[in-house]
């Protein structure tokens, strides 16, 4: 899946893909393999 960053102040953040804002309510999720953090919409 993509990484969506859409709050980051970097937009050449590693790993992200820029995106449009999204009122989405989201779901953030801990990534044990990589020790990020990602959402998703609920």
């Amino acid at each position: 899946g993509r990484w969506v960053c859409c709050r980051q102040q970097e937009k050449d953040s590693p790993g992200c893909t820029p995106c449009d804002h999204t009122d989405a309510v989201r779901v953030f999720t801990q990534d044990p393999s990589y020790g990020t953090w990602t959402w998703q919409p609920s």
